[in-house]
C-alpha cells in the first residue's frame, strides 16, 4: 500500500491487487453529522448534484454513459460522516474512470436539474419513510441520541429539503468539496496512479471545516419508543451508545456482534430462531465511527413477543462475563473469513481504505485482524459491563392491535 499526499492536500492511497477491473473511490469527509439543522440532508442533496452535469458533460446521460460504455459500475453515498463517489472500470480504462470523477467532484454545473433532484429526494424520503425496515433505524437513533446529530436522518427531513436554497447548498459545496478534505483510494492492476490523479485533480486547497464537539449525555435509565403502525410484524432494534472506532474497546465490540448475531450459529439466532421460532431472522450491527458508535440487535417479530425477546438479549448480553474460550476463537473465525471475503472486492477494499483513513491512516485495515486475534476474554466481559449495561434502548415500530 502506498499513501501520497498531493500538494493541493489531497490524500492518494493506492493498493496494487491483481485483477481485472480498478476501483476508485473519491471519499469526502462530511456527512449529516457536519450540517446545520437548517440544511439538514444538502450532504445527500449534494450527493445527487454532483451527478447531474458538468461543462464537458452536460447532463446526468452524458456522465452515466462514459462509465456504461466501457462497462463500468458507478455510484455514490452519503453516510454520517462521509459522501463517497465511485467507478470500477475495466483496468485499461482507469484514465476514463479518474477523469469523469475528478470533472464531477469539480466541476458540477449545479443547473437546472437542482429542482428535479429535489422532487427524487423527496420522493426518496417518503420511500424510506414507508418501508418499516428503514424506518426502524430512523426511529432508534432518534431515541437513542440526545444531543449528538447522529439522531437525524441522513436525508434530512421533508421541510429542510423543501426549502433547501441553491446558493446555501453551493456554499456547503464550497466549504467540504476541497481537496484537503477528501482523500482517494484506488485498488487494482495500475501502474503508479499518483500522476494522473495530480493532473485531474487540480482543485484548491481550503480552511478546513471545523467540526464541533458533541458533549453526549450517557444514558441512566432504560429507553422504551413505540409507534404503532399497519404492519404484519413489529420491528425491532435493542441497543446502545458505544465508543468510536479510535477506542480499543470497538474491536471486542465487533466480536461481541458476531457471538449475538453473527450468521445463522450466533447465540440470539439460535435462540430467538431456531429453538423459539419467535422470528424469522435475528442480527447484530456494530457501527463504528470516527465520532460516535452505535450497537444493536434487530428483528422483527409479533408484538406480543416483545419482552420475551428483550429479555433473551439482555440474558445473552450477561452471559458474555462467562464467554469460553472456544467461542471466542470461533468468533475471531468469522470475523477473519468475513473481512477477507468482504475486502476481495475492489470496490469495497477500496471504501475500507478510505474508512480507516478517516479514523487514523489506511494502513490500520491490514492491521485490523490482528488487533481482532488479541481481544481476551476479560477484554469482552469488560466492553460488555461497561457499554452493554440495562441502559438499554428499545425501540419498536409496532404492529396494529387486530
Amino acid at each position: 500500500m502506498e499513501i501520497k499526499t498531493l500538494p493541493n492536500g489531497l490524500t492518494v492511497i493506492f493498493e496494487k491487487k491483481n485483477s481485472n477491473s480498478v476501483a476508485i473511490e473519491v471519499n469526502v469527509k462530511t456527512g449529516s453529522c457536519n450540517e446545520p439543522r437548517k440544511l439538514a440532508g444538502v450532504s445527500h442533496f449534494l450527493e445527487h448534484l454532483l451527478f447531474t452535469g458538468t461543462n464537458k458533460r452536460k447532463d446526468a446521460m452524458a456522465i452515466s454513459r462514459e462509465i456504461d460504455r466501457i462497462g463500468g459500475e458507478f455510484n455514490a453515498a452519503t453516510s454520517h460522516e462521509r459522501t463517497f463517489y465511485y467507478t470500477v472500470v475495466p483496468k485499461k480504462h482507469f484514465n476514463i474512470g479518474v477523469e469523469v470523477l475528478a470533472d464531477m467532484m469539480q466541476n458540477t454545473l449545479f443547473n437546472d436539474s437542482f429542482e428535479k433532484e429535489r422532487d427524487v429526494i423527496l420522493k426518496e424520503i417518503s420511500f424510506t419513510n414507508d418501508n418499516p425496515r428503514s424506518y426502524q433505524w430512523l426511529l432508534f437513533y432518534k431515541a437513542l441520541f440526545e444531543k449528538h446529530p447522529a439522531k437525524f436522518p441522513i436525508y434530512g427531513s421533508i421541510e429542510t429539503i423543501k426549502n433547501m436554497k441553491k446558493e446555501l447548498v453551493i456554499d456547503y459545496y464550497k466549504k467540504y468539496y476541497i481537496p484537503n478534505n477528501m482523500s482517494i483510494a484506488i485498488v487494482g492492476d495500475v501502474n503508479d496512479p499518483f500522476d494522473k490523479i495530480k493532473k485531474e485533480f487540480t482543485f484548491e486547497p481550503g480552511k478546513l471545516p471545523k467540526q464541533e464537539k458533541i458533549d453526549e449525555p450517557l444514558q441512566k435509565k432504560p429507553k422504551l419508543v413505540t409507534e404503532i403502525r399497519k404492519t404484519e410484524d413489529s420491528y425491532m432494534v435493542f441497543g446502545y451508545k458505544v465508543p468510536s472506532r479510535s477506542n480499543p474497546h470497538s474491536y471486542s465490540l465487533d466480536i461481541i456482534k458476531a457471538i449475538l448475531g453473527g450468521g445463522m450459529s450466533s447465540r440470539l439466532f439460535e435462540e430467538i430462531r431456531i429453538k423459539r421460532g419467535l422470528s424469522y431472522g435475528v442480527s447484530a450491527q456494530h457501527d463504528s465511527n470516527v465520532g460516535f458508535g452505535t450497537f444493536a440487535i434487530t428483528l422483527n417479530a409479533h408484538k406480543d413477543k416483545k419482552d420475551i425477546i428483550k429479555d433473551i438479549i439482555i440474558k445473552e448480553i450477561k452471559n458474555l462475563k462467562n464467554l469460553d474460550e472456544k467461542s471466542l476463537e470461533e468468533a475471531k473465525n468469522y470475523i477473519e473469513g468475513n473481512y477477507l471475503l468482504e475486502n476481495e472486492s475492489n470496490s469495497n477494499r477500496a471504501s475500507t481504505l478510505n474508512g480507516w483513513q478517516m479514523v487514523k491512516d489506511a494502513r490500520e485495515a491490514e492491521d485490523y485482524i490482528s488487533k481482532i486475534k488479541k481481544v481476551k476474554r476479560e477484554d469482552i466481559a469488560e466492553a460488555a459491563d461497561l457499554y452493554l449495561n440495562e441502559n438499554y434502548t428499545f425501540a419498536v415500530l409496532q404492529q396494529e392491535s387486530i
